[in-house]
């Protein structure tokens, strides 16, 4: 039959494994190429992500460092960006929180020793022109007891525009800016730094060639529930409308100028004080002189008395100067009563008595040619007072009373009466009303 044929072909392993160790070779090459482009890759994007880190880190540094104007750069759009722009947001924030700080810390700073108004608003514009992003300031305050509010200092306005303010006032008439309608529904509006409504006479209190009203943010200048006067401002040099932080810095400020006003009345009433300690030391110590004078006399003028003969005309002389010393007698002690000083307090007294008393010793300073009607009953109701401050209240009231009538003469009446004030009463206190009360009445037919 057919015989089978077997064929060998017999080849090199070497040959025969050649393409598999090409392979591995080839295979380690790409695997290892591959690693080291997957790592620049990746410390390419770790360097990526790391710089807004550095940044950031170099903004906090910064922020430690007290330096609130630090801004982070802003690249891209991705979780770096927006956390780098949200941290430049907090610190803009904080640097105006800390700003406005330092700023009405150095305005108390600067204004503890300053007593004059003038003086007092001058630097506080001047702080606040070098610290603040407001473009214009100013201060209205109120003269004292004429119902009348007055530019009493300014910044960032042109040499005409100051004119104007100089020269400007407005009258609140007849009410007080404590009273006015128009700023008192303003602050129960809960508005404490907003722009007054333009239609009121005090939303357009400046002329509009000055300051727009409409650019105008107010704030109430407090002390203690009682208005001082306006600290107004125009909006922000950005044009960005004023936020709550713009808000809370003007409060601070005007809170710290109502501080400041409050220090230079008080240290006015403190001088006041003092001069009227002085007065009054200096006339304790001449009423003593001459009480110790007219100790003298009066020992003089009854020795007379008692060695001249009864209704004889130098017994009569005698009597009359002991009368005349006895009024004399009554002034000085009226002297020493003005000049005593400490603490005064609250006693029962009998208002009656008080009222005889001052009214005797007034008699004899008041002229001829003023008559003077009493009009004083006994009653034993006490009050709680100080005897010396009703004493001089009394003496004051007259005093000014027959002032009116120095020149041509009058009348001057002083009557002490009961009354029980109705609900409602002009002037007189809600506390009181409805309440028994004793009621001391001058009246005179001078002029004023």
């Amino acid at each position: 039959g057919i015989g089978t044929w077997r064929v060998s072909y017999i080849k090199n392993e070497a040959v025969v494994l050649a393409p598999i160790h090409a392979f591995k070779r080839s295979f380690l090459l790409i695997l290892l190429l591959t690693f080291w482009i997957v790592l620049l890759l990746s410390l390419r994007h770790i360097r990526m992500a790391v710089k807004p880190l550095k940044r950031l880190h170099a903004g906090t540094q910064a922020l430690v460092r007290g330096n609130y104007r630090h801004h982070i750069e802003v690249t891209g759009r991705d979780e770096f960006a927006q956390v780098s722009a949200a941290f430049n947001q907090m610190t803009e924030r904080i640097g105006r929180q800390v700003g406005g700080l330092r700023t009405i810390a150095e305005i108390g700073r600067e204004t503890a020793a300053v007593f004059e108004i003038p003086a007092l608003v001058k630097i506080e514009m001047n702080l606040m022109a070098r610290h603040l992003d407001f473009h214009k300031g100013l201060v209205l305050l109120e003269v004292p007891g004429k119902q009348r509010l007055y530019c009493a200092g300014h910044y960032g306005f042109s040499d005409p525009q100051k004119a104007v303010l100089d020269d400007w006032h407005l009258d609140l008439a007849p009410h007080g800016l404590d009273k006015h309608p128009d700023f008192v529904t303003w602050l129960k509006s809960d508005r404490a730094s907003s722009s007054l409504d333009n239609e009121t006479p005090l939303g357009s209190m400046l002329p509009e060639a000055v300051l727009p009203s409409r650019e105008v943010i107010w704030t109430p200048i407090v002390y203690e529930k009682s208005a001082l006067g306006l600290l107004g401002v125009t909006r922000r040099t950005d044009l960005r409308d004023a936020g709550e932080l713009d808000h809370d810095l003007l409060r601070g400020i005007a809170a710290q100028t109502a501080v400041a006003l409050q220090n230079v009345t008080a240290a006015k009433q403190l001088q006041q004080a003092q001069k009227m300690e002085a007065i009054g030391t200096l006339a304790g110590g001449i009423a003593h002189d001459f009480n110790n004078i007219l100790g003298g006399i009066v020992g003089f003028a009854q020795l007379g008395s008692m060695t001249s003969e009864p209704g004889g005309m130098s017994h009569d002389k005698f009597t009359k100067i002991m009368d005349a010393s006895e009024r004399a007698k009554d002034l000085v002690q009226q002297i020493l009563t003005f000049s005593r000083q400490g603490e005064q307090s609250l006693q029962a007294i009998r208002i009656d008595l008080v009222l005889k008393e001052a009214l005797k010793l007034l008699r004899a300073s008041i002229p001829s040619h003023v008559e003077m009607q009493r009009f004083v009953p006994v009653i034993e109701t006490c009050v709680m007072a100080d005897a010396t401050q009703m004493h001089q209240i009394v003496m004051n009231l007259c005093t000014n009373a027959y002032h009116a009538m120095e020149e041509r003469g009058g009348l001057l009446k002083v009557t002490l009466g009961q009354r029980t004030p109705d609900a409602g009463e002009p002037g007189t206190p809600s506390g009181l009303w409805r309440v028994p009360c004793l009621e001391i009445t001058v009246s005179d037919t001078g002029s004023g």
